[in-house]
């Protein structure tokens, strides 16, 4: 009798099994700038995709801050190598013309009031519910109250489903990735990003890294280190409000040198181990 391998075996059930039908599929990338970048989220998406019934589809990928979108038609499916007995996901796909309803609401989205405040005006934060960026930068559930009080007061959740539901969308995650700047009373700020919760609402979290003085100078977090790094002032008054922020979470010493003014920053400091 014929013996029956593995990898025959394999073969034989990938060849019986019937294609599934078509399966469009949408995903936001508010993070991707050129072609390729577009390509490769497109091509992750249909390597997680494949199944052993394969994919055929259409996967489109669309940046609605920018207003671009790409779309591919795309089949996927496993295929065994000379050198593996596994098989392997191969995918080919091309370019196809992106349909008119899918470029009107990605432009419409991309040219809302909502997409271009969120983009192009800072969030102005008053001094009576938040001090500065450095309380944000170091007590985390702030930030949470940040983006309750965002919402709140800026009615971004409504508006944002108002503005899809008026364009039509069959993506999901419209906003996600979109960062927005948070200012706040002394002139420090920070970047809160967009992502959608499970229950479809949207939610700004802190970018790590992201606060800084009016000057500039990075906020230190949690676990950052201070010394042996420089910070410049444009006044006495900002480096010593910097520094005695600083004198609350760790023990050190700084050098102060005056540069005389000019195109640069007035004061520099060096921050040394006490």
């Amino acid at each position: 009798m014929f013996g029956v391998t593995k990898k025959s075996l394999l073969i034989v059930i990938l060849f019986v099994i019937a294609i599934k039908g078509y399966a469009n599929e949408y995903i936001t990338c508010n993070s991707c700038k050129s072609q390729p970048e577009f390509y490769s989220k497109m091509y992750s998406k249909a390597e997680n995709l494949v199944t052993a019934h394969g994919y055929n589809g259409d996967i489109f990928v669309a940046n609605f801050q920018d207003a671009k979108v790409y779309a591919w038609r795309v089949s996927a499916f496993y295929r065994f190598s000379d050198f593996d007995d596994d098989p392997q996901v191969h995918i080919r796909s091309y370019l196809i013309n992106v349909p008119g309803d899918i470029s009107y609401s990605v432009n419409g989205i991309a040219n809302s009031s909502l997409m271009k405040n969120l983009l192009s005006q800072d969030v102005e934060v008053p001094f009576s519910r938040f001090e500065s960026a450095w309380d944000l930068a170091r007590t985390s559930y702030l930030r949470k109250e940040l983006n309750d009080w965002f919402f709140e007061t800026h009615q971004v959740q409504s508006r944002a489903n108002s503005v899809i539901l008026m364009f039509g969308s069959a993506f999901n995650s419209e906003l996600s990735g979109i960062k927005v700047r948070f200012v706040f009373a002394d002139g420090s700020s920070i970047l809160m990003e967009a992502s959608k919760l499970n229950d479809n609402k949207y939610f700004f979290t802190y970018v790590p890294g992201s606060a800084i003085d009016k000057d500039d100078n990075k906020i230190p977090e949690p676990g950052d280190p201070i010394v042996g790094n420089n910070y410049g002032f444009d006044t006495l008054a900002a480096l010593y409000d910097f520094m005695n922020r600083a004198d609350r979470y760790y023990n050190f010493r700084y050098n102060l040198v005056n540069t005389g003014g000019g195109k640069y920053k007035k004061y520099f400091v060096t921050v040394s181990r006490e």
